[in-house]
């Protein structure tokens, strides 16, 4: 299917499960469900799309909701709902741990636990999804680092998240945790006001820590700043089209501080540029009007023309979608108004 089928599907899979499950819905009726809403919205009944679709959703809806239950319930609640939605079998246990080890992990932290019995239960979760013992560690670890990082931020530290992807039985416990130590430290110091560049500065101490190489340091604490700095800047009272060269400005000086090329600088400023000036029009405007700004906004930051367009267009699909999701628009018309931005 073409991208805004896609999206649209995606929206109404979820919104469906959603509804599912605030109503002790089963597991198996949620993921029914939601593979009767994403053919609904226009995906082949059956297609891979489709079963991919409402497998996803049902996944984390499910989990979600019986994520107070023990980690094995909630690996073989979300297994269940992912065969409902008409996930091929042997797809199952890998989409369904995806979802299990998110919230099992999460419960976890919320729960007081320590950072080796969260990575524990991520691990169960896996195994009981279906997930092989020997592959369980790789979706357990990054989801128990993240969890800590993010759900327990207070008091988590890099050491914290490490362990647990540790635990979880993780090769690469301490990249999986670095990352998510970046964006922690990214969103804490954009928040405290902080300039750009000292963002950045922050950021990249936080992985230094993990005693990765250059480059790995870079990239990661590059992505963490360009998300922090274009979300807050969206949120904090700058709605308005015209800070799209401000934003595309902060955050390339952002991406310089922490060690990426100008050239790599250049194009994820553009990247962020262009998806505020979505956010932003995405409230208001007509479709084409979104990515006309979108496409505006990217092209200011110096890219050429195409590579502007490819950008401006990445940035559009999904903020558009959940622009209109949310606001209770059918799928069809989701899908309609992706394609003409």
């Amino acid at each position: 299917p073409d991208e805004a089928s896609q999206l649209a599907a995606t929206k109404a899979a979820e919104a469906v499960v959603d509804r599912a499950a605030g109503s002790d819905t089963s597991a198996e009726d949620t993921g029914q469900a939601a593979r009767a809403a994403a053919a609904g919205a226009g995906l082949q009944a059956g297609s891979p799309a489709a079963s991919r679709t409402a497998g996803k959703a049902a996944a984390w809806g499910v989990a979600r909701e019986h994520r107070k239950a023990s980690p094995e319930q909630i690996g073989r609640s979300s297994a269940t709902a992912v065969e409902a939605a008409g996930v091929p079998s042997e797809k199952v246990p890998r989409m369904a741990a995806a979802a299990a080890v998110k919230a099992a992990a999460e419960a976890a932290v919320e729960g007081g636990k320590r950072p080796t019995e969260v990575g524990r239960a991520a691990l169960l979760a896996a195994e009981a999804a279906g997930v092989p013992r020997a592959e369980a560690p790789v979706p357990a670890g990054g989801a128990a680092a993240k969890a800590l990082l993010h759900v327990g931020s207070a008091s988590a530290t890099l050491r914290d998240a490490a362990a647990a992807a540790r635990a979880a039985g993780t090769p690469a416990a301490v990249r999986i945790a670095a990352r998510g130590a970046a964006r922690l430290a990214a969103e804490q110091a954009a928040e405290s006001g902080k300039s750009p560049t000292a963002v950045a500065e922050a950021t990249k101490a936080a992985v230094e820590g993990a005693g990765m190489n250059e480059q790995f340091v870079a990239h990661c604490a590059g992505r963490a700043v360009a998300e922090a700095l274009s979300r807050l800047t969206s949120r904090d009272g700058h709605d308005q089209l015209s800070t799209a060269p401000a934003v595309a400005h902060d955050v390339h000086d952002a991406l310089l501080a922490v060690g990426l090329s100008e050239k790599e600088a250049a194009r994820r400023a553009a990247q962020a540029a262009a998806s505020f000036a979505a956010k932003v029009s995405a409230r208001s405007e007509l479709p084409e009007e979104v990515g006309s700004a979108a496409r505006r906004a990217a092209e200011q930051s110096g890219l050429e023309a195409a590579t502007a367009e490819m950008i401006a267009g990445r940035a559009v699909a999904p903020i558009l979608a959940e622009e209109m999701a949310s606001r209770g628009e059918r799928p069809s018309d989701v899908a309609k108004a992706v394609k003409v931005a």
